[in-house]
């Protein structure tokens, strides 16, 4: 079971690796897809979680949380990076 730590915000790259490192330890829970791209070429990142097992996520009801929507408020960010967590390690 994969730990978080919030003792700082991620910087891109951190937020990126943990996101890898979610889809890859629950892969039938969890997608990654690259939406875009910044003006600096790096990727807009979105999780699609979902159990994968119990159907198409298309087809199921579900809900959209955004963050960092404003480079500078980064507080979004954590907040779904926590709310991913929770969803994965306390789905069961």
């Amino acid at each position: 079971m994969s730990s978080m730590v919030f003792d700082h915000y991620f910087l891109y790259d951190e937020l990126v690796d943990y996101l890898v490192k979610m889809s890859m330890e629950y892969p039938k829970l969890c997608k990654m897809h690259c939406i875009g791209k910044t003006p600096q070429e790096r990727g807009i990142w979105l999780l699609e979680v979902s159990s994968m097992e119990q159907g198409n996520p298309d087809r199921k009801p579900g809900f959209y949380i955004d963050g960092n929507t404003h480079a500078s408020e980064v507080t979004g960010s954590m907040v779904c990076l926590k709310t991913i967590h929770e969803l994965l390690t306390g789905y069961g």
